[in-house]
């Protein structure tokens, strides 16, 4: 699967966010599984 650098970065930036949030924002965690199935 290939990124384009700026995929890349809200990849990096989602995955950071979803890291600290998870445990107060379960659904990061289901938007970012949407996000890389889309």
């Amino acid at each position: 699967m290939a990124f384009r650098p700026s995929e890349f970065l809200l990849f990096s930036i989602f995955f950071f966010i979803n890291i600290r949030e998870l445990v107060q924002s379960p659904y990061s965690l289901l938007f970012m599984h949407s996000y890389l199935i889309s």
